[in-house]
């Protein structure tokens, strides 16, 4: 494994997991894992992102109640990206 950490590469490998969780159906991870994504300004205030990752995923987890999903987004903004990251792969 390589000792190195770019966050770009990061970024859009977390990105790319959020949006596969989604289309698997699970929503509550996508969610967290969006929060985690938009606390980079890349991702939060970028268009791109919001069309390519944050409609698809928000406008399904409607059906989980606000007050569950404003706590994933917490939940999720407290999160470390390379740790995430290393979770995901070893959920592969």
């Amino acid at each position: 494994m390589l000792n190195t950490r770019h966050w770009t590469l990061l970024l859009y490998g977390l990105c790319a997991a959020a949006r596969l969780h989604a289309l698997a159906g699970e929503l509550a991870e996508a969610l967290q894992i969006l929060a985690l994504c938009e606390t980079f300004s890349l991702v939060k205030n970028s268009r791109w992102f919001n069309i390519v990752l944050r409609e698809p995923i928000v406008t399904p987890a409607q059906t989980i109640s606000p007050r569950q999903r404003a706590g994933l987004k917490l939940k999720g903004q407290r999160l470390d990206g390379w740790e995430t990251a290393v979770q995901l792969l070893n959920q592969s």
